[in-house]
């Protein structure tokens, strides 16, 4: 079983606990997903329900303890990638409070989801180099990310913590980490997405993982290097990140440099400010 899924078997092993493996079948699996993950995405039960319980079974059924069975996953809808252009970030930029665009400015400068971002800690957040590494990922593997100088202004703000956490709650405070949800944030985000007039509704509704979309969207459109988005982004697969080799417009490169963003490090001077180095 692959690290990423292993964070998702404890609430398994307590809804199943008792029964049989014989028991567990596509029905099971139905009403598992009702009771742990009721408003859930289909790919998210896919991710965090199906997925780990077929592995369970798959080895099982290899040790003959149970007969080989396959899960129907849920069907998950590919048809709309919403990421926003450099023109509709900068209007939902402008009406983001100070904390929250220190969060905003790191995850569209480096791809990191909501929960990296708020586990980050100052310790591990170089701005010399505008690189930072993630330890509490996804999959389970720390991986070093980038950013450039745009995003590095967005971030390197007055009031920065230089030791624990580095990104805090309008109050000051940690956020408490979740899993897979940008809830923390969401009350400011939100707010800052209805006075930039961008979606709430809808298949281009604007989420915090809309801006994970965006990052992926823009970085390859100016790198064409699909080997380092795989690993900026910390994928688990390159299926899913295939599809933002397709969905960027011609003029995006350009476009991005208009409103300072240039993802190719070759071309960004780093800071020469030693104080800055952590």
């Amino acid at each position: 079983m692959a690290d990423g899924e292993e964070r998702f078997l404890d609430p398994l092993l307590r809804h199943f606990a008792g029964k049989k493996l014989s028991e567990i079948d596509n029905a099971a699996i139905n009403a598992a997903a009702q009771k742990l993950y009721p408003k859930a995405s289909p790919a998210t039960i896919n991710r965090q329900l199906i997925t780990p319980i077929s592995a369970i079974l798959n080895m099982a059924a290899e040790d003959k303890l149970c007969d080989p069975i396959r899960l129907r996953r849920r069907k998950v809808d590919t048809k709309v990638t919403r990421w926003l252009t450099p023109e509709e970030f900068e209007a939902f930029a402008a009406e983001l409070p100070p904390h929250l665009a220190r969060i905003i400015g790191f995850m569209i400068g480096s791809g990191a989801r909501v929960r990296e971002t708020l586990s980050l800690q100052a310790s591990t957040f170089y701005q010399g180099t505008r690189q930072a590494y993630l330890v509490d990922t996804k999959n389970g593997h720390p991986r070093m990310v980038e950013f450039p100088e745009r995003a590095r202004q967005m971030i390197c703000t007055k009031g920065l913590p230089e030791k624990g956490t580095l990104f805090l709650s309008s109050r000051g405070n940690p956020y408490e980490l979740r899993d897979n949800t940008g809830g923390q944030i969401k009350t400011a985000f939100n707010k800052a997405r209805h006075r930039a007039g961008l979606e709430s509704k809808g298949p281009r509704k604007v989420t915090p993982h809309t801006i994970r979309h965006t990052w992926a969207t823009w970085f390859y459109s100016q790198t064409q290097d699909f080997g380092k988005l795989l690993d900026l982004g910390g994928w688990a697969d390159a299926d899913t990140a295939n599809i933002y080799r397709k969905m960027a417009p011609e003029d995006l490169p350009e476009r991005l440099l208009q409103h300072g963003w240039d993802f190719r490090r070759g071309h960004q001077p780093h800071t020469s400010n030693l104080r800055a180095l952590r």
